[in-house]
């Protein structure tokens, strides 16, 4: 469908869909591109298609979770107007060919307050949300903010038994931590955008 290839397109290379209202796109899509006056506007594709596009690609990702052993990366931010944003990254612990983990947005959950409570029941939802059993995270990452310690059990033998957990304030020289630290400049870059 090329409604959905051309969504597709957009958003891998970071072209906001609203682009396709411009009309020299509208011109070029009517006059090269083979069934492109079918594409719809900007608000139809983000309205109709992106949303079937998430779809699909949260389920390539929840798919390639089954089995593996995960690392869950979080870190909570507020925006403007004093909501709070916490973000769930996961990434299998196999490198990729570069020798590095990809870490992947498993879930952006905005709050009305955080705390241990709120946080713990956040991660546990997304966890739940892409079939993931608990004894499959082996890494939690946070910072050193004491609820977000407080938001993963840290015995043995409860929630996540396997955990390592890193606090990126007191283990950046850990090297298992270093590798988990750089997404969320991009990530945190990303969330405070909804507001603009």
């Amino acid at each position: 469908d090329v409604c959905g290839e051309w969504v597709s397109m957009l958003t891998a290379a970071n072209i906001p869909l609203s682009k396709s209202d411009h009309p020299r796109v509208r011109e070029f899509l009517n006059k090269r591109v083979k069934n492109g006056g079918a594409i719809p506007g900007g608000d139809r594709l983000q309205r109709h298609y992106l949303p079937m596009l998430y779809e699909s690609e949260r389920e390539a990702f929840k798919a390639s979770l089954v089995d593996k052993n995960i690392a869950v990366v979080t870190d909570e931010m507020s925006d403007d107007d004093g909501r709070y944003v916490l973000t769930i990254l996961f990434s299998t612990m196999e490198k990729q060919d570069d020798g590095k983990l990809e870490f992947k947005v498993a879930d952006l959950v905005f709050m009305e307050k955080t705390n241990h409570g709120t946080v713990a029941q956040a991660i546990i939802q997304t966890l739940n949300s892409y079939d993931i059993k608990f004894e499959q995270v082996t890494v939690f990452n946070t910072d050193s903010a004491s609820y977000m310690k407080k938001s993963v059990p840290r015995h043995p033998g409860t929630v996540v038994p396997q955990r390592r957990s890193c606090y990126v304030s007191r283990s950046r020289d850990e090297p298992h931590c270093r590798r988990l630290q750089k997404p969320f400049e991009d990530v945190n870059n990303f969330a405070r955008k909804f507001n603009q």
